[in-house]
């Protein structure tokens, strides 16, 4: 065991992401923490005060590292939130974002809910627009638009996780070469 406490490998973490010029090292550390530990933010602060084993330690440091040389927290995390659904995040497109939900938003006004429409996310990356309205509109189909065969295999493995393979064809090309525009 380590004679560090969960509150000292915060502290050092904190130094390292300042050095690296993040906004709010502190806290930064604090979320790897949590997810290198599996831990709730209440759950760390119970257990700060605890001994951090070699393994945590070691995991910690290798977040933090990757945080300091600035990869976004949901590629270290593998996962984001988006409009209520869990989806896998890495380097290969990029991070849905949470503002990006009033686009789902402003389509379900429009599609009503018994609808079988046919949808089509022109430059799909994680595919997290076409899930979000397929898990709102059951009875819809898509289809995912990609150019990018690092971003379509990312998509696909979304769609696989939420069970929405049967209701999604995966096309590999850019828009302009997409041949549904008339369906």
């Amino acid at each position: 065991m380590s004679d560090q406490s969960l509150s000292d490998i915060i502290r050092l973490g904190a130094e390292k992401l300042q050095n690296a010029g993040l906004d709010d090292p502190r806290m930064e550390a604090r979320r790897l923490l949590c997810l290198v530990a599996g831990y709730t933010p209440a759950t760390l602060i119970s257990k700060e005060l605890e001994p951090a084993s070699p393994d945590l330690k070691l995991a910690f440091e290798q977040a933090v590292g990757m945080r300091a040389d600035r990869q976004p927290f949901a590629h270290i995390a593998g996962r984001v939130e988006f409009y209520g659904l869990e989806l896998w995040s890495d380097g290969r497109a990029l991070i849905p974002r949470a503002d990006s939900e009033c686009v789902v938003d402003l389509a379900l006004m429009q599609i009503p809910e018994d609808a079988a429409w046919h949808l089509a996310d022109l430059g799909t990356g994680t595919g997290a627009l076409l899930a979000a309205l397929l898990s709102q509109r059951p009875r819809a189909t898509g289809a995912a638009i990609e150019q990018s065969v690092a971003a379509i295999s990312l998509a696909n493995e979304n769609f696989e996780t939420l069970n929405l393979t049967g209701r999604v064809q995966l096309v590999q090309s850019s828009w302009v070469d997409w041949a549904g525009w008339d369906r």
